[in-house]
């Protein structure tokens, strides 16, 4: 780090001060002036990670995020937050709104007054909770009103002594040296107003300053004409409080250097251990590609290493922020971030996702810490993914979609896409609605924030292609492996099993292959996977069940326990099948769509791409043992029944059932009934439509949006999300033994909003008093999960 500040001439009283109280009692607490240059200097990390879109405002934004770190806290002095920190009674007031007051003593142009007073005043709360008097503060601004007509404000600066605004006076004067001591930046400094101070007034000023700012986003055009919107202003809005809260949040957290990551193709094949000539033909195109593209190439041929040199290839380019790879499921989302740090180091990936921190939290209980030390380090850790630290951040799509249904601080959250490169891996992968609110969201972040786009995928159905093309005009026909190459790779020989997945000739069948090697077998629904592994384990010793219905502390060690090993039966579910680097000799899997079969071979027979000796044996069962319509689900019987239908045509003329990659790709438009793709064309195009209408077209930074509308969004999330979690009640002695909510969390079981509704109805959930969280009362144990009736086969 630069210089230390304060100075020796810093006056006394700016040295007593506190920003927080200490963590362990009868000592000191942090000193305001301490955490105002740790802010100060992590606003210089991420005016140096962003300097790019930073220099391109039409004011100077980088003397406003430095200003606003210098001021953001100093309301804190106040004697009666001071007092609150030493163990006093609570203030009441919001410090951030007092320290308004201080940018009265500075002469700011007007095009930075509204932007320096929203990073002052709006680093925790919403404009909305000033304005309404919410989310637990009181009003401070009602634009029809006079000042002198706000008693808050009468109250917020009632009892501030005057040595503290000579004090704050003198490091306003200083700002110009202290800045340059602690970052090293030279900035030019307001220049400070002498004469005396109305504190009142200036609050006033400073909140009509962010009032106007945010009146200007938008004019009208007259009657019945939709309103013009000042694009500039609100993007360089986003960025000014995103970078605000971020810095705040993790300066607060541990003050961090930022590694801004590789910059240049050379270092990622240095990283990956290959020359530009030992790459593949759609690895080599990927690396020279400018811009946005579609990357669709089987498993097992390099794919996230085409993806990384796609990304070093932006950022030469200057597309230098951070870089996304969104995944749908957990365990490939660990795995992927696994390689990674392997790759380029620890501290180069971060992941972030629903369980990211009970995940990081078991970790450290591993290595022996105290569940208290376990809990703090995990939430430091978790806050750091989130803030941008590592260069890598592997998380699921939610983690974007979200940032539209919570308008709280979601300025941060887009911090991540500026200027990045997003990396969609496996995109058919997800539920329409998903799809289109993730398409919607990927082109507000290119469109609006620069970032650029990677589609990739084993396989992808042509109307979800055409959809990318209508979406982004600029994708170009997708990177692809050459014809002749896919051709000659024939890793798997198809075979159509005469029966069902939980008959007696099935589990003979996989007990057999497991005497010649490693068994994965992938059915479509939770129950039926449980009842498969127990026949299997009256057979065979080394059975390992992995789902959805485990909880945290279990899944941990089920995800560890997914590598092959001779004479071993993996019995999954859908988490299996994306971006794991896992390689079975025989796969058994139940009917599904033909890009989640592609991608359930993609796990068996992985290696050996150019020296194949033996295609592995992959059979399909051809039926379910109850033929009704819910057999299918989570997919549709028509469309299982056309996969099956073309299964069949191509075993009909390819009697040993090799099958090369390429003929993999050409199979899977035909397994699509047109109603079909339609059907599912027409629900992402209406989704896309009504996302982009009901919450893109409104996105506006400073939490302008009401307390109604704030609630009524989380209500949309939770209905969206559709996902619940539930404690067995066979734990509840385990529970008992929890030191901290996150202790209790590992044992949390998570089921979909359907199952939870179906439960509930029958009485098997119920709340529970005693713990806070819902209970439920079927069976669980560590080897198959959460147990239920087989009438209730929902959910992967």
């Amino acid at each position: 780090m630069l210089n230390p500040v304060p100075t020796e001439e810093t006056p006394k009283i700016l040295k007593t001060l506190w920003a927080k109280s200490p963590a362990v009692p009868n000592q000191s607490g942090l000193g305001l002036l301490e955490h105002t240059f740790d802010v100060v200097k992590q606003v210089r990390e991420y005016i140096r990670l962003y300097q790019k879109e930073i220099e391109t405002a039409e004011f100077n934004m980088k003397r406003v995020l430095l200003y606003g770190a210098l001021l953001h806290d100093l309301g804190k002095a106040h004697p009666s937050f001071q007092s609150q920190l030493r163990g006093g009674s609570r203030w009441g007031h919001r410090h951030e709104v007092l320290s308004l007051a201080f940018m009265g003593l500075l002469d700011v142009p007007a095009p930075e007054a509204g932007y320096l007073a929203a990073a002052i005043a709006l680093h925790h709360k919403n404009w909305s909770n000033f304005v309404e008097g919410s989310g637990g503060s009181p009003c401070y601004f009602q634009s029809a009103c006079s000042c002198a007509e706000h008693q808050t404000i009468r109250e917020l600066v009632e009892g501030l002594p005057s040595d503290i605004i000579q004090a704050v006076r003198w490091l306003l004067a200083s700002a110009e040296s202290l800045i340059l001591a602690a970052t090293g930046e030279r900035i030019a400094g307001y220049s400070v107003r002498h004469e005396p101070l109305s504190l009142e007034e200036s609050i006033w000023q400073g909140l009509q300053h962010i009032e106007s700012l945010i009146k200007g986003w938008e004019r009208s055009n007259g009657p019945r004409r939709p309103r013009s919107v000042d694009e500039k202003a609100v993007y360089f809005g986003i960025i000014v409080r995103g970078l605000m809260i971020s810095a705040d949040h993790l300066a607060s957290a541990k003050p961090t250097e930022l590694d801004a990551g590789f910059s240049g193709t050379s270092q990622v094949l240095s990283a990956i251990q290959r020359s530009e000539s030992e790459l593949y033909p759609h690895q080599k195109a990927m690396l020279n590609h400018s811009g946005n593209a579609v990357m669709i190439a089987p498993t097992g041929l390099g794919k996230t290493e085409a993806a990384l040199l796609w990304a070093a290839k932006q950022r030469e380019e200057g597309s230098c922020g951070r870089i996304l790879f969104l995944l749908p499921y957990r365990a490939s989302m660990n795995a992927m971030a696994t390689r990674f740090q392997r790759t380029f180091g620890e501290g180069s990936t971060s992941v972030v996702h629903g369980k990211s921190l009970l995940q990081m939290y078991l970790k450290l209980l591993e290595q022996e810490y105290s569940a208290d030390e376990a809990v703090a380090l995990a939430k430091q850790k978790e806050s750091f993914a989130r803030l941008n630290t590592s260069y890598i951040r592997v998380c699921s799509p939610y983690q974007l979609i979200r940032l539209f249904f919570d308008p709280k601080a979601y300025e941060a959250g887009i911090m991540t896409a500026l200027n990045g490169q997003l990396v969609f891996d496996e995109i058919h992968a997800y539920e329409p609605a998903i799809t289109a609110r993730l398409l919607v969201t990927a082109k507000y972040l290119h469109e609006k924030f620069h970032a650029r786009l990677l589609f990739m995928s084993a396989t992808m159905p042509s109307h979800l292609l055409a959809l990318l093309y209508e979406m982004f005009p600029d994708i170009r026909p997708p990177i692809c492996p050459p014809d002749t190459m896919l051709a000659g790779i024939v890793k798997h020989r198809l075979s159509l099993f005469p029966s069902h997945s939980l008959s007696s000739e099935s589990v003979e069948a996989m007990v057999n292959a497991a005497r010649h090697g490693s068994v994965l077998v992938v059915v479509n629904t939770v129950n039926r996977a449980i009842e498969l592994a127990t026949l299997l384990r009256e057979k065979v010793e080394d059975v390992v069940l992995i789902h959805s219905r485990f909880c945290g502390r279990d899944r941990v060690e089920k995800e560890a326990e997914i590598s092959p090993r001779p004479g071993k039966i993996l019995v999954a579910t859908q988490v299996v099948e994306v971006s794991l680097d896992i390689d079975y000799d025989t796969g058994f899997f139940e009917l599904a769509p033909f890009e989640a079969l592609m991608q359930r071979l993609g796990r068996v027979n992985r290696k050996e791409l150019k020296k194949i000796k033996r295609a592995a044996l992959v059979y399909v069962f051809s039926s379910f043992e109850n033929p009704t319509v819910s057999a299918y689900y989570p997919y549709t019987k028509e469309h299982l029944e056309q996969v099956l239908a073309v299964l069949r045509d191509f075993l009909a003329e390819n009697a040993a059932g090799e099958i090369s990659e390429l003929k993999k790709m050409t199979l899977l438009d035909k397994t699509y009934p047109e109603a079909l793709r339609d059907e599912l064309t027409t629900e992402i195009r209406n989704v896309s439509i009504d996302f982009k209408q009901a919450f893109i077209q409104h996105v506006r930074p400073f939490g302008v949006k009401s307390y109604a509308e704030v609630q009524r969004l989380h209500q949309e999330w939770e209905r969206f999300f559709d996902g619940y979690v539930v404690l067995p009640e066979i734990l509840f002695e385990e529970a008992e033994q929890c030191q901290n909510i996150l202790g209790l969390n590992q044992l949390m079981v998570p089921i979909s909003g359907r199952l939870f509704n179906q439960m509930l109805r029958v009485g098997a959930v119920r709340w529970n008093n005693h713990f806070n969280v819902f209970t439920v009362s079927m069976p669980y144990n560590r080897r198959s999960g959460l147990e239920l009736d087989r009438d209730w086969d929902y959910c992967k």
